[in-house]
């Protein structure tokens, strides 16, 4: 068994995922992920029905054409598949990860995780908006990367973010812009043309207080970057737009007390949107917008 420190928790896996940190004391755990059984009852009962996820007992599972993968009470997570293991990790580190810290009651958002000059925000936006981007922009500034595809919160005496593991999806686009190169390093999705790049030089490993969030929308009527702030109960609404798990959640019902978390989260922090002209790259000055408001 391999174990591992990710988003504030011990992970005690029967598969090795050598991006996550490794954490040495093997005898303490907060999450298991173990491959199934042939006889493992929700799998068969995921595996045999038309849909793509669904409730079963205490837990949800979800299937693609990698496998089925079932997760319990915040505490366990189930796999069968006869996929390459590095096709089923981006699996177990996304959905599987959000959905255990989702039921912790941990607030998952759909963004990027960045410490900026000591202060923590997310970079969100719909699949394609610059999240990534942004970041990775932030992280050649010097910044540090907290977590990437899932920004993680948790509400304590004041809002903070955990720290996830060091690699960030880039877009090929984007990979060019920033002379990595692509040879070197494993791509994620072919018809995204999207790459893991390694960032373990540049990941924080400290929890950070959140200081803001950023939601970047492309608009076609702007020919420069705008700094929009979001106020009264439409911060609510941003957030709940913005759960990594939106399209999920007529299965995963949100607990009265993750709301109660996210109703303190937008009583305690800012949030604004980047408007940012479409089919243009503005990351300078998008990153001149969040430091002007730190």
């Amino acid at each position: 068994m391999y174990s591992y420190l990710c988003y504030g928790l011990i992970w005690k896996s029967e598969i090795e995922i050598d991006y996550l940190v490794r954490y040495e004391e093997d005898d303490k755990f907060d999450v298991l992920i173990l491959m199934a059984s042939e006889d493992d009852e929700v799998l068969n009962y995921a595996r045999d029905g038309s849909d793509v996820s669904g409730e079963y007992k205490n837990g949800l599972w979800f299937k693609n054409k990698q496998g089925v993968f079932a997760i319990y009470g915040g505490k366990e997570v189930l796999i069968k598949s006869q996929s390459e293991m590095k096709d089923i990790l981006p699996f177990i580190t996304g959905y599987c990860m959000a959905i255990i810290l989702t039921q912790r009651n941990l607030i998952v958002l759909h963004g990027s995780a960045i410490n900026v000059k000591g202060n923590g925000i997310v970079i969100g936006g719909i699949s394609g908006a610059g999240k990534s981007s942004l970041g990775a922009f932030l992280v050649e500034k010097g910044e540090k990367l907290l977590s990437d595809d899932l920004a993680v919160i948790e509400m304590s005496e004041s809002a903070k973010l955990l720290p996830g593991f060091g690699r960030q999806n880039i877009c090929n686009d984007m990979m060019d812009y920033f002379g990595y190169d692509t040879k070197t390093n494993l791509i994620m999705d072919e018809e995204r043309e999207k790459y893991f790049y390694d960032r373990k030089l540049d990941f924080y490993t400290m929890d950070s207080n959140l200081n803001s969030i950023y939601i970047l929308i492309e608009n076609e009527n702007y020919s420069k970057v705008r700094v929009i702030e979001v106020l009264g109960s439409d911060k609510v609404k941003v957030i709940l737009e913005n759960l990594f798990l939106g399209h999920l959640i007529s299965h995963i019902p949100i607990k009265p007390s993750l709301m109660k978390a996210i109703v303190e989260l937008v009583s305690k922090t800012k949030i604004f949107f980047i408007m940012r002209p479409k089919n243009k790259i503005t990351l300078k000055q998008q990153y001149r917008k969040i430091r002007k408001n730190l």
